[in-house]
Parts: structure tokens; sequence; C-alpha cells
């Protein structure tokens, strides 16, 4: 049975198509899966959710949806997408829809560098990775069952 899901969201007009990272993402979850006590929820699928949104930090809801009867967790990521006046890959400032600026009282943030990426799949890659990390350092609720690393 797969344990994970990704799926992802944005809050940009036409966002491009781009080989975003998806498949080393669902690798690098395969590889941690190991560390977590997914034994615990042994029915139940973490989905994994990335919304790229206009953001200064990564952010990862301290809270996700559960849906009991198809037995899937959210565990959703915002990852911080530039604007390309402050990054040569960054996207036109006229394609963020008019939001909200998300209230980091929602999240465990972590601070961005946009200057240590050379491209949108790398930025996109590395937040991915460091909001998974900080949801199972924390821990995840699952059915009354807190789903972490194990090691830490």
């Amino acid at each position: 049975m797969n344990r994970f899901k990704q799926t992802y969201s944005s809050n940009i007009l036409q966002f491009p198509d781009i080989d975003y990272g998806k498949k080393e993402i669902v690798e690098y979850l395969d590889r941690i899966s190991n560390r977590l006590n997914l034994q615990e929820i042994p029915t139940w699928t973490l989905v994994v959710s990335l919304v790229f949104s206009k953001a200064d930090w990564i952010g990862t809801f301290k809270r996700g949806t559960s849906y009991p009867s198809t037995k899937e967790k959210y565990v959703s990521i915002v990852i911080p997408i530039p604007d390309s006046e402050r990054v040569t890959y960054g996207i036109a400032r006229d394609r963020f829809l008019p939001r909200p600026k998300p209230d980091p009282s929602h999240f465990w943030t972590q601070p961005v560098n946009y200057d240590e990426y050379n491209s949108m799949r790398d930025l996109i890659v590395d937040s991915a990775k460091r909001g998974i990390d900080e949801a199972f350092k924390h821990g995840v609720t699952v059915h009354g069952k807190k789903v972490k690393y194990r090691d830490l």
C-alpha cells in the first residue's frame, strides 16, 4: 500500500507547467518513511499538499485536514514563490492572485533565501523537503495517533 500521495495547488495565474520535482519529492517521502511510526496508522494515506503562493517563508500548516471516509490526512506546505523582480527565475508580479498574506501563526515557518537556488525547481524541491521534515519533527496527528520522526 502506498502510504503517501502528493498534490499541489497554486495561487498564481498560469503557473508554469514545469517539472517541479514531484518525482524527487515522492522519492524523499519513500526514503523517510522508515523513520516514521506509520505502523500506527496502517490503513491511512498521508497526502502532502504543496501550495505555491506568494510568501517570504516556507510554511507547514500546524493542523491538516482529515478525511476519515477515505482515510486520508493532508499535510499542507506553503511553498514560497518569488516574483521576477527579486530573482531571475521568479514569476511576474501581476500573475499572483490578490490574496491576503498567510498568517504565520497557523504555520511552522522557516526562512527562505531565494539567492541559494538556481531555479524554481530547486526552490520547490528543497522547500518541500524542509516543510515535510518540519511536519514530522512536530508530528502529524492522524485519527488520534501522532506520526513523527522516531529518531529525533
